[in-house]
């Protein structure tokens, strides 16, 4: 897999530079992945089957509240509960993972076991951080669909990261809330390429979608 940065970030050492300089732990690479291969995997999430959609309530106990995970509901308890209520909705496929080592994975993954491979050593090299497995999944989000503020500093995950796949200004934008008060956006633009730690001072949220012309993306966590 060919990875291609931007002006500001060219390499894994400067990519790991930006990312211990800022104290949001963040770094944004535009034009991450070569151009054909961007298009390709943008082309197959627009065209896959296999998405099945989340419907999540907001947290109804102490330890709901401490890890904002929200409760899964299905679709008809998620419509008679008050909007106020309602705390995310979107479309995901499966999960797939890899390990060092590993030479399979199921064919339905947007990317080879080699493309995952190099993904992980990038991570790695941008952060200094030893990890043992990446993994991802695409998510779709509609008209209304959205993801209220949480944390996922969770299940051994360490950092979070994604890859748009949508083209134009009709993106996402990924909201970060800092434990001090701030409020960063991040627009996430096709093809680029934005990671954080799980473990820093804040949470994020997606905006609820507003548009009719869905859009996808890669959405990835690391564990050490």
């Amino acid at each position: 897999m060919s990875l291609i940065v931007d002006r500001h970030v060219r390499s894994a050492p400067d990519a790991r530079r930006t990312f211990l300089d800022n104290d949001w732990q963040l770094v944004v690479i535009d034009d991450f992945l070569h151009p054909d291969r961007a298009a390709e995997i943008a082309a197959d999430a627009a065209r896959r089957t296999d998405y099945f959609v989340e419907y999540g309530l907001m947290p109804n106990d102490e330890e709901g509240w401490a890890e904002t995970r929200g409760r899964h509901v299905d679709h008809r308890e998620y419509e008679a509960a008050p909007r106020a209520q309602r705390y995310y909705r979107f479309s995901t496929t499966r999960t797939w993972s890899y390990r060092d080592g590993q030479r399979r994975l199921d064919e339905t993954c947007p990317f080879t076991v080699d493309e995952m491979k190099a993904l992980l050593d990038f991570v790695r090299s941008a952060t200094g951080y030893s990890l043992g497995k990446i993994r991802c999944m695409i998510r779709r989000f509609d008209r209304g669909d959205f993801i209220g503020a949480h944390h996922q500093n969770r299940l051994e995950r360490v950092l979070t990261a994604h890859l748009p796949l949508t083209s134009g200004d009709d993106g996402l934008v990924l909201e970060l809330y800092g434990h001090d008060g701030r409020t960063l956006p991040v627009p996430l633009t096709f093809n680029s390429f934005s990671f954080f730690d799980l473990r820093a001072r804040w949470r994020e949220a997606v905006p609820e979608r507003t548009s009719d012309t869905p859009v996808h993306m890669i959405h990835f966590w690391c564990y050490a």
